[in-house]
C-alpha cells in the first residue's frame, strides 16, 4: 500500500516509543553533581512534553540558582555532562522499555511507500539517539530522520519545533508538501499544542503521563491509548 501524496509522521520519544526509567534522572543527577556538587532531581518539575533545554532552566530555578538559568555556557556544560553520563550508561547495557505497539508500527510505516518517518522531540538530538539506542530502536532512524525533524537542542519552546521540522522537511521532500500532510504523533499536551503551531495534525497516545482526559481536552485529532498498525492504515486513507 503506498500513498497518493507524501506523508510525515514526527515522533515524540518519552512515553510514545519508549520509556526510559531512569536514564535522564540519573544522567541529569551525575550531571549537576558534576557542577554544583548536589544531585538536583529533573523530577522536581513537570517534565512531560518539555524540552532539555526548558527542564534544565525549571530546575536551576526550583533549586534556587535562578542566576545560572540563562547562563549558555552553564547550560551547555550540563547538558555535556549529561550526555557523557547517559552514554556511559548505554555502553554499560542500560536497556529501556519500548512501549506496545511500536516496533509493529514502525515496521509498518517504513515498509510503505510515500511515508518518511522522522522524529520531534523535546530531547537533544544525541539524546534522544541514545534513548534510541538504548530502546533498540535506533534502526528505525536513520541519518535522514534525524536530518528531518526537530529537538531540544533547536530550541528550548516546544511550540517552536514545528516550524523548524517543517522548513527542514520542505527543503528535503519539496515545498509543495501540505502541513496537513505532517502528523506529530505524542503523549503530552505540548506535542498537541506543537502541532497545531505549525497547522500539522497530531495522533494523541495516552502512553505517557498525561491523563487520556488531559490529552482529549486539547482536541487531538486522533487519540488512542497505545500505537498500533490499524491507527496508520486508518490515517493513510484519510
Amino acid at each position: 500500500m503506498g500513498t497518493d501524496r507524501p506523508r510525515v509522521f514526527l515522533f515524540d520519544i518519552d512515553g510514545t516509543l519508549l520509556h526510559g526509567g531512569g536514564l535522564s534522572v540519573e544522567s541529569y543527577c551525575s550531571a549537576f553533581t558534576h557542577i554544583f556538587g548536589e544531585p538536583y532531581s529533573i523530577r522536581a518539575v513537570d517534565c512531560s512534553g518539555r524540552t532539555d533545554p526548558w527542564i534544565v532552566r525549571a530546575v536551576l530555578r526550583h533549586y534556587g540558582l535562578t542566576e545560572f538559568a540563562e547562563d549558555g555556557s552553564i547550560l551547555e556544560e550540563i547538558f555535556r555532562h549529561f550526555l557523557t553520563a547517559m552514554r556511559a550508561m548505554v555502553d554499560a547495557g542500560y536497556q529501556a522499555e519500548v512501549l506496545p505497539g511500536v516496533r509493529e508500527a514502525l515496521d509498518f510505516l517504513g515498509s510503505t511507500p510515500g511515508v518518511t518517518r522522522a522524529l520531534l522531540t523535546g530531547n537533544l538530538k544525541e539524546g534522544a539517539r541514545l534513548k534510541l539506542q538504548a530502546a533498540e530502536l535506533l534502526q528505525y532512524f536513520g541519518e535522514e530522520s534525524f536530518a528531518l525533524g526537530a529537538f531540544g537542542s533547536d530550541h528550548h519552546e516546544r511550540e517552536r519545533l514545528a516550524a523548524i521540522a517543517l522548513d527542514r522537511l520542505r527543503h528535503a521532500l519539496g515545498d509543495s508538501l501540505q502541513a496537513r500532510d505532517v502528523w506529530i504523533v505524542g503523549d503530552s499536551i505540548h506535542d498537541i499544542s506543537c502541532a497545531r503551531a505549525a497547522g500539522f495534525r497530531v495522533l494523541a497516545v495516552a502512553s505517557g503521563s498525561t491523563p487520556r482526559a488531559e490529552l482529549a481536552d486539547k482536541n487531538p485529532d486522533i487519540l488512542i491509548d497505545a500505537l498500533d498498525v490499524g491507527i496508520f492504515r486508518r490515517i493513510l486513507h484519510m
